[in-house]
């Protein structure tokens, strides 16, 4: 789509937006007329609602002390602020200051931009999103500038390595590596001469388009929709050739020109794995060639222990990624296909829509690239259970072989050997928490999204987080789950229940039960009140409060409250 195209769609997609919206903010040193109605309508491509508000134009500094807090609560704001701005004419002058007056003058503008982060943090309630420094495209020294010191590129990589360091540990505060987003896409196609000298546009139309893509990662991650795993076709993806006719010693893989290239694309998918990314094979082939492969090349990154699950056989691969999503019970719409097949990859856009298709064009020289471009698995924290998720969903494999050979749920729960502990929250676990109120849907009673500065903030109204530690005889599961309740008068009131989906179907959610009961009795209370917000998602647990004794004493569309006398 052009950018006029998105002009055009943007007063559609606004009349069949979602009901529920994420609130969107912009504040910006220079006009970004038009950001607004892109990310609209990608957001609204992906089935997210939001709503968006511009702040005036060069108005940063002015929006945050005027913030009303009560009446404008964005989740997210995106904050523009470039270089130039910040630094003046020092930007495309610096050489008129001496070395010292250089570092003195880009020390102050650091101390002067930190006032700025923390005014907006203390200000803008919900995410806050930082630009950091573009760095310029020429230096006015040419070749020597690397020989300058304190320069005008050293200064630069200063403000952003101050900026990054300060920010890390803030809950709130997420830096958007706009230099690197430079970079990658040039100067020349992100900036129009023209545009900018008639109406100050630094970024031009075609690389707001760009910048909008990079954003809608933080949208999808705050609308729980960010995907989780990789599934991946064998000959001409993995690997060059058909291994059950050209055989394994003669496939394409290792250090020549294509085998190159096949085996650095498998080196990228297995970065993929620390941070968290399920990894599962779909493919029409020979089991025991495709394992023979998989377990003996010599020039394999890639190899049996890293996948979760396979489908390797002649069904058609619709089928299989149906069964691949049960197996590790995940949804189809956190999952992306890769294949170099068109067909393959039209039956699946056809057939799954909700499932995100990758089609390689055959080159493999470019399959990395095409990888490193997808945002969808981008999170808005990693935590130690990322790390282990692999691991995790591989133990779910054999947790339901073990079902499949159990007579009943009850035989099959009691085999497991489940063990939990529930554990208040704090720091080393809050950003697992939040986490997992951003990307459960499911098993999810109310669906409230809260970022790590959001639980504090809840703690200090009074509010009781706790997260559920889950591990059975085929290893540990990590923190699965959430409970965020008060204690009011003579009730406890339930905020916040989930559990995450890999350990939904074996009775876990009976010890959320259990907790609260037996803290009601420890501390006299009488009534456990619950609430249930139906989405088109969590269905699987609109009867949760009514099976576990609740009743249901109000009803609306979009709500229930629900009940129990102690």
């Amino acid at each position: 789509m052009q950018f006029s195209d998105y002009l055009k769609t943007y007063r559609q997609c606004i009349k069949e937006m979602p009901q529920k919206k994420i609130q969107v903010a912009f504040l910006s040193m220079f006009t970004i007329k038009g950001l607004k109605e892109v990310l609209t309508v990608k957001a609204f491509e992906e089935g997210i609602g939001i709503e968006c508000y511009e702040g005036a134009y060069r108005q940063v500094v002015q929006e945050a002390i005027g913030w009303d807090r009560e009446t404008m609560k964005p989740d997210i704001t995106f904050v523009l602020w470039d270089a130039e701005s910040l630094l003046g004419d020092y930007y495309v002058d610096a050489y008129k200051y001496t070395v010292s007056e250089r570092r003195e003058y880009v020390e102050d503008k650091w101390k002067e931009f930190q006032q700025y982060v923390n005014l907006l943090e203390q200000n803008i309630p919900g995410i806050l999103v930082f630009h950091n420094f573009e760095y310029p495209d020429v230096s006015p020294l040419g070749i020597m500038e690397t020989k300058q010191e304190f320069g005008l590129m050293e200064s630069m990589g200063y403000l952003n390595r101050s900026l990054a360091e300060y920010c890390r540990n803030k809950n709130s505060v997420y830096i958007f590596d706009y230099a690197g987003f430079k970079s990658r896409y040039g100067g020349a196609l992100l900036r129009d001469e023209k545009m900018y000298y008639l109406g100050d546009m630094k970024i031009s139309m075609e690389g707001l388009i760009l910048l909008a893509d990079e954003y809608l990662s933080y949208i999808r991650a705050l609308a729980g929709k960010s995907r989780k795993c990789l599934v991946l076709d064998l000959d001409n993806t993995l690997w060059g050739g058909i291994v059950g006719e050209d055989g394994m010693e003669r496939i394409k893989l290792g250090p020549d020109y294509e085998g190159k290239a096949y085996r650095e694309f498998q080196i990228y998918i297995k970065s993929l794995l620390h941070r968290g990314v399920i990894l599962a094979v779909n493919s029409k082939n020979n089991y025991e060639d495709a394992m023979e492969v998989l377990e003996n090349h010599p020039y394999m990154v890639l190899r049996k222990e890293d996948f979760a699950a396979f489908k390797i056989n002649w069904q058609d691969k619709v089928s299989n990624m149906k069964e691949l999503a049960e197996e590790l019970n995940i949804g189809l719409d956190s999952m992306v296909f890769v294949d170099d097949d068109r067909v393959n990859c039209e039956l699946m856009e056809t057939g799954l829509p909700m499932v995100k298709t990758i089609h390689l064009n055959g080159n493999p020289v470019t399959y990395v690239n095409v990888l490193k471009g997808l945002t969808d698995f981008n999170m808005l924290s990693f935590t130690e259970e990322d790390r282990m998720k692999n691991e995790q969903y591989r133990s779910q494999v054999l947790r339901n072989e073990l079902k499949s050979n159990t007579a009943t749920l009850e035989d099959f729960i009691r085999s497991l050997e489940i063990r939990t502990k529930f554990e208040e929250m704090n720091d080393s676990n809050i950003g697992r928490i939040s986490q997992l109120t951003m990307k459960t849907n499911q098993f999810n009673l109310t669906t409230r999204r809260y970022t790590e500065s959001d639980l504090e903030r809840l703690k200090q109204s009074g509010y009781k987080t706790l997260c559920l530690h889950v591990s059975d005889r085929y290893g540990d599961n990590g923190i699965c789950g959430v409970l965020i309740y008060k204690t009011e008068k003579e009730e406890i009131m339930v905020d916040t229940m989930l559990l995450s989906c890999r350990v939904m179907g074996r009775k876990i959610e009976d010890q959320y039960f259990r907790f609260l009961e037996e803290t009601a009795e420890k501390k006299g209370l009488s009534v456990i009140t619950g609430e249930y917000i139906p989405t088109p998602k969590n269905r699987p647990v609109e009867g949760l409060y009514q099976e576990q004794g609740f009743v249901c004493t109000f009803q609306q569309e979009n709500r229930q409250i629900w009940k129990k006398n102690i």
